[in-house]
């Protein structure tokens, strides 16, 4: 019975993790880029127009709100009422709260601009690839290599440099050497040659199943090389989980959570009545503040 090899395991483990984590990219940037202002055009279309109205107005209502409490206290303390310190003031909040909405929608103002430095790294990766994986020139390269390419051309149209960076260390990743790995009899009391029965069939069935060697790789002693292979993918393992919540923010914020209402003309009739509805109370509630502090600003000058 031969060893297992666990060097090429690890190798096709750490293909298999980065293609995954490319994949993952490439989803991310599609929901930011293709998906997202697509559908945040079509919300626009249909309910933006009503939206950005009744924000506005319950805005000016929280605000005019504001500037009669900010009155009322100066009262209270027998100040004088400086109306341009206060509109100042009700002023910086309104831009505060401005800036509060627009970094509300998770995947707006998101670019994928790079500096001169990535600039000029994205052209010298891109074209070492080009010159090394293009398959005219190197018709002899596998079809993983092939794979990665088209990943690379498509990435460097898209100006795309994490996927570019990924690429080009997934090419350059290889075993240097055909290895094995030793069975450790200091982590599991047996020799070489005496598999347990417990790993036996895993043992003889990994030539043709190399994802069965994640259950065997604690029993054996790693090299160097392998270390270094393992760094790899665990790295890979903790990038694609971090892109996975990436993912998982964008689904759950504007604009796909409004997906299901705009696909929904129901929902979407009942939400512009509702918007209408906020609409007039909010102008009654703004029309009703400006009156109290008419009034107030009244007592003020027959003081």
């Amino acid at each position: 019975m031969s060893k297992p090899d666990f060097l090429q395991w690890l190798y096709n483990e750490v293909k298999t993790a980065g293609l995954l984590l490319i994949r993952l990219i490439e989803r991310r940037d599609n929901l930011l880029y293709i998906q997202a202002p697509a559908l945040r055009g079509e919300y626009m279309e249909k309910v933006g127009t009503y939206e950005e109205k009744v924000l506005e107005t319950e805005l000016d209502a929280q605000l005019l709100r504001h500037k009669k409490e900010l009155i009322q206290t100066a009262l209270n303390r027998r100040e004088p009422v400086d109306l341009d310190k206060i509109n100042n003031q009700v002023e910086e909040e309104r831009e505060l709260r401005l800036e509060q909405l627009e970094t509300s929608d998770a995947v707006s103002g998101k670019t994928k601009a790079l500096n001169e430095e990535e600039m000029a790294e994205i052209q010298e990766i891109y074209s070492e690839i080009i010159k090394e994986y293009h398959p005219q020139v190197n018709p002899h390269i596998t079809e993983t290599e092939k794979e990665l390419y088209e990943i690379a051309l498509e990435a460097y149209k898209r100006n795309d440099y994490d996927t570019i960076k990924l690429v080009d260390e997934m090419l350059e990743t290889a075993p240097a050497m055909e290895l094995s790995f030793t069975p450790s009899t200091d982590s599991v009391g047996f020799e070489p040659e005496e598999i347990k029965d417990s790993i036996r069939e895993l043992y003889e069935n990994l030539a043709t199943d190399y994802t069965l060697a994640a259950k065997l790789y604690p029993y054996y002693k790693t090299f160097e090389q392998d270390g270094v292979l393992k760094s790899i993918l665990d790295r890979y393992i903790n990038q694609r989980q971090d892109v996975e919540k990436d993912i998982d923010s964008i689904m759950n914020s504007f604009p796909f959570n409004a997906r299901e209402t705009l696909n929904n003309r129901a929902m979407l009739e009942d939400y512009i009545i509702d918007l209408r509805s906020r609409f007039l109370r909010g102008e009654e509630i703004k029309a009703e503040i400006n009156r109290e502090i008419e009034e107030m600003l009244k007592k003020v000058k027959n003081v």
